[in-house]
This record gives structure tokens, C-alpha cells and sequence, in this order.
């Protein structure tokens, strides 16, 4: 079970950023890859590569970022058209003030 706050019935700290990763994994990973493709193409550049190589390696994290965001951008889109989430009255029966 999740910790929660006294105010609130929501997941805090760690939990929250697990329920996150686990509900749109693709977007950390995604951010990831765009992170580990910009690093090499940061050394490459420092190192003196070839061109080409500099070229491809900005260019795949280009990819990469752009995929990204068309992830994020879809979950945003489906998170919208399920509306908002419904009030569960039989989860709180008994949870009331001043019983």
C-alpha cells in the first residue's frame, strides 16, 4: 500500500514517481535514451570526432526527443478524452465526519 499523508488519500515522494513510470513507462525511457544519444554526442564533439559522426548522433537525438514527446503527447490526449475520474462512493462508505 502506498504512504499517504493524514490530509490526503494520495501517493507521496517515491510511490507517486513508481505509479508514474509504471503507468506511462515509455516517457522515462524515452528520456533516457535522449539523455544517453546527447552524451555521446557531447563526447564525440569534445573528443573531435568525425563530422559525420557529430551529425548522426545530434540527429538520432533529435529522433529520439521528438518520439518523446509524441509519447507524452498521446498519454496527455488519452488522459483527456477518459475524463475526469468518477467519485467511488462505496470506497469512502464509512469514512465519514462526525459518525
Amino acid at each position: 500500500m502506498p504512504r499517504t499523508t493524514k490530509m490526503q488519500s494520495q501517493p507521496v515522494g517515491w510511490e507517486k514517481i513508481r505509479g508514474k513510470i509504471l503507468a506511462e513507462p515509455l516517457v522515462p525511457f524515452g528520456a533516457l535514451v535522449t539523455a544517453a544519444i546527447l552524451i555521446g554526442g557531447i563526447v564525440t564533439f569534445s573528443r573531435g570526432g568525425s563530422k559525420e559522426l557529430q551529425q548522426r548522433f545530434m540527429r538520432a537525438r533529435v529522433v529520439a526527443q521528438g518520439s518523446t514527446l509524441a509519447v507524452i503527447a498521446y498519454g496527455a490526449y488519452e488522459t483527456a478524452k477518459a475524463g475526469p475520474p468518477q467519485f467511488d462512493a462505496e470506497k469512502y462508505k464509512g469514512n465519514q465526519v462526525g459518525k
